[in-house]
C-alpha cells in the first residue's frame, strides 16, 4: 500500500541508527576582503538563529562589510533536488521544496492573510519585502478547518500565481523557492544588515568549488539530529526527511546520495531482522512509488521499542490531540496517551504508532487506506479504532 509519509518512520529510525542522535551539519563560510564563499552542508534547519551565529562569528574577526561578490559551494549534496517520482505540479508547492547543501527556513515563502479582512490579501514578512518574489492570488475565504490552495510557479523564477479558497482557521499559504542558494544569500544579506555589517545594494556570485586557498573561516553547526526529528515525525516536513536520506547515503562511497541512502536504509533493516518496504524511493513519503504494508511498518515499531534510541524515536512522533499533524484531533482520557506519525496524499490516509498506558506502550497499530474519497472519514474511523483500543486497555485494568 501507499504510506504516504508514514514513509518518514522509516528514514528516521535508520538516520537515528546510521546518523546517531548527535549527529550535526555544518555550514562554513570563507571569506577574503572582496568576496565570500558559502559551503553548505545540508543544515535542514537553518534560519536567522544559525545565520546570526555565523554573523556574529565573522564579527569576532573584525569583519564589518559584506562584499559585492558571494559565492557558494554546494557540492555536499549534487544530485536529486526532488524525490522520485514526485508529481510535476507539487514542485511549486511549499511541502515539495528543492533538496539542497543550502536550506533556509526550509526554502519555502510563507504567505499570510488577515482572516478579518473581507478577502484574503497575501502578504510576506516584512524582512522579505527586497526579495525578488512576485505573486498574483485569486483566493476567497472558507470556514472549513482546510484550505483549497494551487500554487503555479513560472519556470526557472519566482513568480507564483495562487489560487483557491484558504481557511481563516488557517490563513498561511507556502510556496517554494526556485533557487535555495540564491534565497540562502539574500536572507543571509537581510540578516547581515540587522547585524549591523555594511552591506552592498546588490551582489553577483556563481556556484564553485571549495579552494585550499589559506583564507578565513567560520563556521556553525545544526542542532542535534535529536532535535531536527520532530520536525520530521511530528510537523511532517519532506525537506527535513529528504536530508535525512541524502545524509545516510553520504557516509558512504558513490555520487548518487540518494540511491546511496535508499540501499543503507535497506541494508539497515535487514540487518534488524525486518522486511524492508516493498518499494522505498524517497525519505519523505511524498512520492506514490513508494509501498509498505501495515504489517512492515508494525514490526518496524516494535522492534524500536528495545532501540537504544527509542526515547528520541518516540519522542519525535505527534501526539494525538496536542502536537504537531495530530494536535486537532480528540486526545484519549488520561493516562492512555497515542504517539503516531500521520500521512496524507490524495485518496491517501495513513496512521502509525504507539498506544500508551501511561509511560509504557501497550499497542503498536498500523491504519494505511488507499483509496480515500472523503478524508474526514477516515480519521473518524481512526480515532474510532484507538478508542476501541483505549476500552479494551480499560477493561482489561491494565
Amino acid at each position: 500500500m501507499i504510506p504516504a509519509s508514514n514513509n518518514k518512520l522509516w528514514t528516521s529510525a535508520v538516520a537515528l541508527e546510521r546518523l546517531g542522535a548527535e549527529y550535526r551539519w555544518h555550514t562554513l563560510l570563507e571569506w577574503t576582503e572582496d568576496r565570500w564563499l558559502i559551503v553548505g552542508g545540508g543544515d535542514p534547519v537553518f534560519g536567522q538563529r544559525q545565520a546570526e551565529d555565523l554573523l556574529a562569528e565573522i564579527k569576532k574577526h573584525g569583519v564589518r562589510c559584506m562584499p559585492g561578490r558571494i559565492d557558494w559551494d554546494d557540492s555536499a549534496f549534487p544530485t536529486r533536488r526532488w524525490g522520485t517520482g514526485w508529481a510535476r505540479d507539487d514542485l511549486s508547492e511549499g511541502y515539495a521544496a528543492p533538496v539542497h547543501a543550502f536550506n533556509m527556513e526550509l526554502n519555502r515563502f510563507s504567505w499570510m492573510a488577515d482572516p478579518k479582512e473581507p478577502a484574503p490579501r497575501l502578504r510576506l514578512p516584512p524582512s522579505y519585502e527586497t526579495l525578488p518574489v512576485y505573486w498574483r492570488s485569486h483566493l476567497s475565504w472558507t470556514e472549513e478547518e482546510e484550505s483549497d490552495v494551487r500554487m503555479m510557479r513560472a519556470e526557472r523564477s519566482n513568480r507564483f500565481r495562487i489560487e483557491g479558497v484558504l481557511s481563516r482557521q488557517d490563513p498561511q499559504v507556502t510556496g517554494a523557492v526556485w533557487s535555495p542558494p540564491h534565497f540562502f544569500v539574500e536572507r543571509l544579506r537581510w540578516f547581515a544588515k540587522e547585524q549591523g555589517l555594511t552591506v552592498p545594494e546588490t551582489w553577483t556570485g556563481r556556484r564553485r568549488r571549495k579552494s585550499g586557498d589559506p583564507i578565513r573561516k567560520a563556521g556553525v553547526d545544526s542542532p542535534p539530529l535529536k532535535e531536527c526529528l520532530p520536525l520530521v515525525n511530528a510537523d511532517s516536513e519532506n525537506l527535513v526527511a529528504e536530508i535525512l536520506l541524502h545524509s545516510i547515503g553520504r557516509e558512504s562511497s558513490g555520487k548518487d546520495y540518494v540511491e546511496q541512502g535508499i540501499q543503507k536504509v535497506e541494508q539497515t533493516l535487514r540487518r534488524w531482522g525486518l522486511e524492508p518496504p516493498a518499494s522505498y524511493v524517497d525519505g519523505s513519503g511524498l512520492s506514490m512509488y513508494n509501498r509498505s504494508s501495515p504489517r512492515q511498518l508494525c514490526e518496524l515499531l516494535r522492534f524500536m521499542v528495545d532501540h537504544p534510541a527509542f526515547s528520541v524515536f518516540v519522542e519525535s512522533l505527534a501526539v494525538y490531540g496536542q502536537t504537531g499533524t495530530l494536535k486537532k484531533r480528540n486526545p484519549l482520557p488520561p493516562p492512555i496517551t497515542v504517539r503516531a506519525k500521520t500521512g496524507t496524499l490524495t485518496g491517501v490516509k495513513t496512521l502509525s504508532g504507539y498506544l500508551f498506558h501511561g509511560r509504557t506502550p501497550v499497542y503498536v497499530f498500523s491504519l494505511m487506506v488507499n483509496g480515500v474519497r472523503e478524508e474526514r472519514s477516515v480519521e473518524n474511523l481512526q480515532d474510532a479504532f484507538l478508542r476501541l483500543l483505549a476500552d479494551h486497555i480499560r477493561r482489561e485494568g491494565n
